[in-house]
């Protein structure tokens, strides 16, 4: 259901998520950007985090971020002194000056070609989706990730092929089924598709191309700087608790579980000789020896961005790539043992405080809605009687009803109630299906009522409302046989 409070109607500009989105594209919201602009010289090591981290929300309308960045990032790494010099103050500045021009990306136009320009270093893969508008290529958006070890060790060839597949991976959406450019700045990718004999890592990335329309333009390098930067520009992390491919190959190899599994019809080794199991659904799963358990459980536990997670959660998250058969008892030992987890998680219950009287003032101070039924069915088809009680002057009034749905209560309470006596200050209610619904609760935000209710198992709360319906009962069964 829309909520009404969350709509805005004829109007040409939208404030959204830290954006405003307009009829020519999206761009940074001005009052967001004034944060950044405002930001305080970073003093320490958490600030420099702290300001990328809000800068970095808005890295899709910033051409080369990650190259403006990279003096900040680099204070960031650890066992890295903090020394805030020249380089540091213009880059922090020079991020501060880019956002403040407020650079806007464009909706795609689905009636236009599109054009992805793509390229790869030994660090990462890069590419932009843009379009002509009014005679210049203009972006629609841009994305890049770093590459693991082994893909670091493709040849350029694979690599601009790697870049490729990321680029049509990220923006299926806009090219599935469409025509569309490739530029490149490598001329090997002309002539990829039509080799008589390529590798099979190739063979299969370009049967991964087959589903799509495409023809690729080469450009020299002095033409593709924009997703240069993408590529090149981009700081590697890396950490005490990596693993790499090859940390995994050599463990296993001296692991003795590890060598009996590979007779098993359930493993089996990719190209790297890296072991894998099948799990559910088919989906590989890295074998991890005894020896890197530890590791694993540090990484999924430990780290900052994974918040010393419960025991459910963090087995999820490791099934995702990870296997190995003791992987549910490890990770509850290590979690049950972890120290920082038992000091700061707590329990669930929750200690409510006693509650305020409510003692109304004056007429539609406090008024209570009810449902009574369901009744013998009248002869106009109704079956439950809505009471409304105010509970200063104890006026009351029954309406029947034909149900007790959400529609039908919020409808009576404004058209029977409000549009008769007026709209009250707080309503009172009980945790019925109808009282509790959007709609009852949309209905009194746009009228300004406090909604209130009573807790569970508590009718004695709304007691003048909850005795009206006894009354009404006792007296209704005088003339129904």
């Amino acid at each position: 259901m829309i909520q009404p409070s969350k709509c805005v109607f004829g109007t040409d500009t939208v404030e959204y998520l830290g954006h405003i989105v307009t009829k020519d594209g999206v761009r940074p919201d001005p009052r967001k950007i004034q944060a950044v602009r405002n930001y305080p010289t970073p003093r320490s090591v958490k600030e420099v985090r702290a300001f990328i981290g809000l800068a970095g929300y808005y890295r899709c309308h910033v051409r080369n971020f990650a190259e403006i960045a990279k003096p900040l990032t680099k204070l960031t790494r650890k066992d890295s002194p903090f020394e805030w010099g020249p380089e540091q103050q213009e880059a922090f500045v020079k991020l501060k000056n880019e956002l403040s021009q407020e650079p806007l990306l464009i909706y795609p136009d689905f009636s236009q070609p599109f054009i992805v320009a793509c390229d790869a270093s030994t660090k990462a893969v890069g590419a932009i989706l843009s379009q002509v508008k009014d005679g210049e290529e203009r972006p629609v958006a841009y994305c890049s990730r770093q590459l693991n070890s082994a893909e670091s060790k493709y040849s350029i060839t694979e690599l601009e092929l790697l870049a490729l597949i990321f680029a049509v991976k990220q923006f299926r959406c806009y090219l599935y089924g469409r025509q569309f450019k490739v530029y490149t700045d490598h001329r090997a990718l002309k002539w990829l598709l039509n080799l008589q004999d390529p590798s099979s890592r190739l063979t299969r990335w370009a049967v991964k191309l087959f589903e799509y329309d495409f023809t690729v333009e080469h450009r020299p390098n002095s033409k593709m700087r924009h997703v240069d930067a993408l590529s090149r520009c981009i700081q590697i992390v890396t950490g005490d608790y990596s693993l790499t491919k090859e940390k995994i190959k050599e463990a296993q190899e001296n692991d003795l579980l590890c060598e009996k599994y590979k007779v098993s019809e359930k493993f089996w080794l990719d190209e790297d000789q890296v072991l894998y199991y099948e799990g559910q659904e088919g989906c590989p799963l890295v074998v991890i020896p005894r020896e890197l358990v530890g590791p694993v459980l540090k990484c999924y536990h430990e780290l900052p961005f994974t918040a010393h997670q419960g025991i459910a959660r963090t087995i999820a998250a490791i099934r995702r790539k990870y296997w190995w058969e003791s992987l549910n008892r490890d990770v509850t030992e290590y979690i049950n043992a972890c120290e920082a987890r038992a000091k700061r998680k707590t329990g669930n219950k929750i200690m409510a405080p006693l509650g305020e009287s409510l003692d109304a003032k004056e007429f539609l101070d406090i008024v209570s809605l009810d449902v009574v039924g369901p009744l013998p069915v009248t002869d106009s088809g109704n079956k439950y009687l809505l009471t409304f009680v105010d509970q200063f002057t104890r006026f009351c009034e029954a309406i029947p009803t034909p149900t007790r749905e959400a529609e039908v209560i919020a409808r009576e309470f404004v058209m029977r109630i409000i549009t008769q006596y007026g709209v009250p200050k707080k309503l009172l209610t009980d945790r019925g299906a109808a009282f509790m619904s959007a709609l009852m609760k949309e209905t009194c935000k746009m009228l300004k009522i406090q909604k209130l209710q009573n807790s569970s198992y508590n009718a004695q709360a709304n007691g003048i409302c909850e005795r009206m319906p006894k009354l009404l009962i006792d007296m209704i069964s005088h003339f129904v046989k």
